[in-house]
């Protein structure tokens, strides 16, 4: 998957340089960051190589990858947060294109474009704080056990370190750090669609 999308993006990015229209302006930089990020995600992806388990009310997920290690699975996961960003700046520029395109000379303006940029990357720091918020919390012992024996069965890997573990309800028991991380997450995924 990321040998394919790295190529499809690097021809979508030859398409756009070559054959678009000079008059695009912004929405041809918006297409561009696009298949940039994109390319980005892919060689993300390939080089944590994320494992995922879901089991009861429990989700969790691993970096593969040379080094297991928390923050490289908290950065893995937030980065996912960025093309939500992107896409709503893309539908703010489709909305004023349609319903007033005297708004799309904004997206010139050096400040505004600034607002854009931290507009995602808030969203990546808002996700990678409240999943560091989670994952700091008290251990889920119980859980732990389960996801490394299911690791081991799924995977065929023995985790030690580097994992988010989060499970909101377990036994009868709630789990508040979790719950408020799940809440938040879909708020943003929800507020972004």
């Amino acid at each position: 998957n990321s040998a394919v999308g790295v190529i499809l993006n690097s021809l979508l990015l030859h398409l756009i340089k070559r054959f678009s229209r000079k008059d695009l302006g912004a929405y041809k930089t918006l297409l561009t960051a696009f298949s940039g990020f994109d390319i980005f995600l892919c060689f993300a992806h390939w080089l944590i190589s994320p494992r995922a388990i879901v089991f009861d009310t429990t989700f969790s997920i691993v970096a593969h990858s040379f080094w297991e290690h928390e923050q490289i699975t908290l950065v893995f996961v937030s980065i996912f947060t960025v093309p939500f960003g992107i896409m709503n700046i893309n539908f703010l520029s489709r909305f004023w294109a349609i319903r007033n395109p005297k708004m799309l000379l904004i997206f010139t303006n050096k400040y505004f474009k600034l607002v854009l940029f931290l507009y995602a990357f808030s969203a990546y720091w808002a996700w990678h704080l409240l999943s560091w918020w989670d994952a700091t919390g008290e251990s889920d012992e119980v859980g732990i056990v389960i996801a490394r024996e299911i690791y081991r069965e799924k995977y065929n890997l023995t985790i030690m370190d580097g994992w988010l573990l989060m499970d909101h309800w377990r036994d009868g028991q709630f789990n508040f750090r979790a719950a408020v991380l799940f809440a938040a997450v879909d708020s943003i995924m929800i507020v972004s669609f």
